[in-house]
């Protein structure tokens, strides 16, 4: 008993100091993933409130205020704790859809992405909502409620799905991407804010950026595209901070038998 008490305690002290992981000036994106791994083992409420800044919160709070609203990211930075510091730091409620779909290459990757969900759910306190699994109802029942906030990705491809892609122009390319999000808050009513996450190797400090509501028509491939527009401003100036070769994957259609 006494052994389990100074390993908890080692633990909570070390989660308590705990700072980002280094990561050079001249990191390349293979270091980023690195160092998004590595950090999410860090993740706890204090971390959350401690090294991320967020840029326009005035607009997440007002839309909040009135209703439910989707935040959408795409896999680019620590997204991860996007929602950790909506949550720890502006006291809303936040969760996200996760693929429930896609199957790990391997045992070990499939037991990394089990404790990342388990460690975000900690985060967000409350449970993720999974694709496959999760029924279209729930997620609307979710938004439906005022204040409550949704991470909708942007960029997600499941095997075996194949859900009609649309062409957009994201950072000077064409890329194919399907319209879901738009059509999740097209269906709830609810407004969507682009939301990106960036960290700076300078200050070790996660700044996350909120912009312009965007909100849902009829048309779901213009609300597509305003979104991915206004998410390429802030992602720009550090491409080697996407999570995987975003611009190889996205800018062929999707083979939804492929691996």
């Amino acid at each position: 008993m006494m052994g389990n008490f100074f390993f908890n305690r080692t633990r909570w002290i070390t989660r308590l100091l705990a700072k980002p992981p280094e990561l050079l000036d001249n990191y390349t994106a293979v270091d980023f993933v690195n160092f998004m791994r590595e950090e999410t083992y860090l993740y706890s409420p204090r971390y959350a409130k401690k090294h991320v800044t967020i840029h326009g919160r005035e607009r997440l709070l007002e839309v909040a205020e009135h209703s439910g609203a989707l935040l959408t990211p795409v896999h680019y930075g620590s997204f991860f704790l996007s929602g950790g510091a909506v949550v720890q730091q502006l006291k809303l409620p936040y969760t996200a859809i996760v693929t429930g779909r896609n199957i790990a290459p391997s045992v070990d990757e499939e037991q990394f992405w089990a404790g990342v969900h388990q460690r975000s759910t900690h985060l967000y306190q409350q449970p993720l909502f999974y694709t496959g699994i999760s029924s279209p109802k729930s997620l609307l029942k979710y938004l439906d409620k005022p204040g409550n906030l949704l991470g909708a990705m942007l960029d997600v491809r499941e095997q075996g799905q194949a859900p009609r892609e649309f062409t957009f122009n994201f950072l000077g390319d064409q890329v194919y991407l399907n319209t879901g999000p738009a059509r999740l808050a097209y269906l709830a009513k609810v407004p969507i804010l682009p939301m990106t996450i960036q960290y700076n190797t300078f200050e070790r400090h996660h700044h996350l950026y909120f912009s312009e509501p965007v909100y849902p028509c009829k048309d779901h491939r213009a609300v597509t595209q305003a979104i991915l527009s206004s998410l390429e401003q802030n992602i720009a100036g550090q491409p080697q901070q996407w999570f995987y070769d975003f611009l190889a994957i996205f800018t062929v259609p999707h083979n939804p038998g492929g691996v």
